[in-house]
């Protein structure tokens, strides 16, 4: 019994020494629904050192693959193929306007009008980018992309000097922003954001400590993609 015991102590005592001292990589595309996970974590685990970084979901995806990245926060239909995750949110794909552009006014737009407007949208490799094309390809419209910007605050800026409509999640608007989000009629425009590892990563004591504070958040549940 005592060496039980002892075998027992000594596993929690390496998993507190596991979350003391790694460093966890992450990387996130949407940092309106990264941050608050993060510091969520960081308060609970304050002695974990912390690297994170913005790119498009392409580019964390491809971090995860290479192993330069522990977790990451994507955009995608479903958690990646070989990889173990969980959905943090579901959120339709908007137009983002100041509130005095005409589409803003009226609340919601069709491809139609979204043709005769430029717009301003993330980078190719943007899992938002590529769901809104998608669904145009679909809709036999070719978006006017005049600007493709990487920031958020980039592209809002743009926005509100006037030099076209946004493309985003609606969970990415705040009222700070001073922007309004119109409404497309395509129900395919909706995006799903996950947060994904490698699959040996996740029985990795700072990864799973990660991915339960994510849980509490989303409500959610882990989620292992098929092979």
């Amino acid at each position: 019994m005592l060496r039980v015991l002892c075998a027992d102590l000594e596993r929690e005592l390496v998993a507190a020494r596991d979350l003391a001292i790694v460093t966890l990589r992450i990387c996130h595309s949407t940092y309106q629904l990264a941050i608050p996970v993060i510091g969520r974590f960081m308060q609970a685990q304050p002695g974990t050192e912390i690297e994170a970084r913005a790119k498009a979901s392409a580019d964390v995806l491809s971090g995860i693959e290479a192993g330069r990245l522990d977790i990451g926060f994507i955009t995608a239909r479903e958690v990646p193929d070989g990889m173990q995750g969980m959905k943090l949110v579901k959120t339709p794909v908007v137009l983002v306007a100041r509130p005095d552009h005409p589409l803003a006014i009226k609340g919601h737009a069709d491809w139609s009008e979204i043709a005769q407007f430029s717009l301003i949208q993330r980078e190719k490799g943007s899992g938002t980018r590529q769901i809104f094309e998608r669904a145009a390809n679909l809709a036999q419209i070719e978006p006017d992309t005049v600007l493709a910007l990487g920031p958020w605050r980039s592209i809002v800026t743009m926005v509100r000097a006037g030099i076209g409509l946004g493309v985003a999640f609606a969970a990415e608007l705040s009222a700070t922003d001073e922007l309004v989000p119109v409404r497309i009629a395509d129900g395919r425009l909706i995006a799903r954001h996950f947060v994904v590892c490698q699959k040996h990563m996740a029985h990795v004591a700072v990864v799973e400590a990660f991915l339960a504070k994510t849980c509490v958040q989303g409500n959610g549940s882990a989620t292992t993609a098929r092979i």
